[in-house]
């Protein structure tokens, strides 16, 4: 080697201290990340960007240190000099309250169910993903991909009409769902158009506030991970399970999933399931009475005819030899209700002697039973009784068996799917036959001026549409 080359080394291992161990080991910081709600959090991982960083900095600490001194002064040159030309290409660098100028966006809708749409720069829905319970059952079932591939405005719209369908919005009260945006580029005041398109079409008067936030400030909003950029949270949103009860699952054991769906399905269901069981026990005692009275006139009218009695099984074989309007008028009646019977509790009823085992069957005092004690019984009584309530209701030749189901725990990440996807899909049916008659009602549509007026007249009361849609949640509304 060159004396001046060995000099200069030697003056420069003077120059630069070497790197004590601490600083070698220490560990690499991480992000912040916004603080979990109750469970609800939605995990991600690292961005690309972070990754790279981590690794060139591993890299970088681990060279040599007589190698650090002049790559540090060469990057130093290149950060002023792009510097300066940045600074001279734009007006100034970006507060941190200012939202980020992006081509892709991730926007959020607030109603009940909440939910997160990314958008691509062609304003094309890539994904759509759950954020509560109620988004889960709007989106189960596949229904999230009928969102995807869709102008932002046209997916939203889908979503605030399913939510409407299952009553979580009350087309027929005035109210107001929030929009929230990361980026400044226009989709989300597309996404507002569409949803007050459509809200007029509905003639409800429901508003859409929308607010375009710091994307930190935005994560904070919809309980993720803080990111960098739009573009990152974008990737991580189309890389995650749409619906929330999939993505809880990770990592946990069988106690855990146990009080996740004591949570998700909660006894509440269970005992509404239940009483549904118990009233049909009772429709089904008031049927088999009235097809037991049913029988005895039957049994009595039948006298006149033959001059002994019979039961309306044992007239069947004759019925063409009689006569007696009356009777076959009783008759006719009675096959009726024996066909109605067999729909509604799948047995068919042949005989006298079986539709006396029916009535010992619904004994009066077990449904007597069952409604003191669902009148004023408490989860936790409901659930201590639980075995013996559904041995009333077997009893009675009630079918418990998704009462069952929806009662016993998962022990395995698949069953606990399978019976959270279970539940959504009944409580989508539940909820749909319940809200269908506010839904289809017939409303007069509103005119854009009226509607525009409308919206106004808010805006005058409460100084702007988010605050009139916090305000209505400050209420419970």
């Amino acid at each position: 080697m060159k004396s001046w080359e060995e000099r200069w080394l030697a003056e420069l291992d003077e120059a630069v201290p070497p790197l004590r161990e601490d600083v070698l080991l220490a560990e690499i910081p991480k992000r912040k990340v916004a603080q979990e709600v109750k469970n609800k959090k939605v995990v991600s991982s690292k961005s690309w960007f972070k990754e790279t960083f981590e690794l060139l900095y591993t890299r970088w600490m681990s060279m040599p240190k007589r190698w650090i001194a002049p790559l540090a002064t060469g990057v130093a040159g290149v950060a002023i000099v792009t510097g300066a030309l940045v600074a001279g290409l734009q007006p100034g660098p970006i507060t941190p309250s200012q939202p980020i100028v992006a081509t892709a966006d991730v926007i959020s809708v607030e109603i009940n169910p909440q939910a997160i749409f990314s958008v691509d720069k062609n304003g094309k829905v890539t994904a759509v993903v759950a954020l509560n319970d109620e988004a889960d059952i709007v989106l189960a079932d596949n229904r999230y991909m009928e969102m995807q591939d869709l102008p932002i405005e046209e997916s939203m719209r889908i979503f605030v009409d399913y939510t409407a369908q299952l009553g979580f919005l009350n087309l027929d009260e005035p109210g107001a769902v929030r929009l929230s945006s990361c980026a400044e580029n226009g989709y989300i005041d597309k996404a507002t158009q569409g949803l007050e398109t459509y809200f007029q079409s509905m003639g409800a008067y429901i508003a859409v506030a929308e607010e375009t936030l710091q994307i930190n400030e935005f994560c904070a909003r919809v309980q993720m991970d803080i990111f960098e950029t739009v573009e990152s949270l974008k990737m991580n949103v189309e890389r995650i399970p749409a619906l929330l009860f999939e993505r809880e699952t990770d990592g946990k054991t069988e106690e855990e999933l146990a009080v996740m769906y004591r949570e998700n399905v909660p006894m509440e269901e269970v005992k509404n399931l239940f009483l549904e069981g118990a009233q049909k026990g009772v429709d089904k005692m008031d049927a088999i009475k009235e097809i037991s009275a049913l029988a005895k006139d039957i049994f009595e009218e039948s006298d006149s005819f033959l001059l002994f009695r019979q039961s309306y099984w044992d007239l069947l074989e004759k019925k063409e030899e009689i006569t007696n309007t009356k009777l076959l008028k009783l008759m006719r009646d009675m096959e009726g209700k024996l066909l109605a019977y067999e729909l509604s509790y799948g047995v068919r009823l042949e005989s006298s002697l079986q539709v006396q085992q029916e009535m010992d069957a619904c004994h009066l005092e077990s449904l007597t039973y069952l409604t003191e004690i669902l009148i004023d019984c408490s989860l936790e009584v409901f659930a201590e009784r639980f075995d013996s309530l559904m041995g009333i209701l077997d009893l009675i030749g009630i079918d418990t068996t998704k009462i069952k189901e929806f009662y016993t725990l998962p022990t395995t990440v698949e069953e606990y799917l399978e019976k959270l996807q279970n539940y959504a899909s009944e409580r989508y049916q539940d909820l749909k036959e319940s809200g269908k008659e506010i839904y289809n009602h017939d409303r007069e549509e509103l005119s854009p001026s009226n509607y525009s007026d409308y919206m106004n007249t808010l805006i005058a009361e409460y100084g702007s549409l988010n605050d009139y849609f916090v305000s209505l949640r400050s209420s419970g509304k």
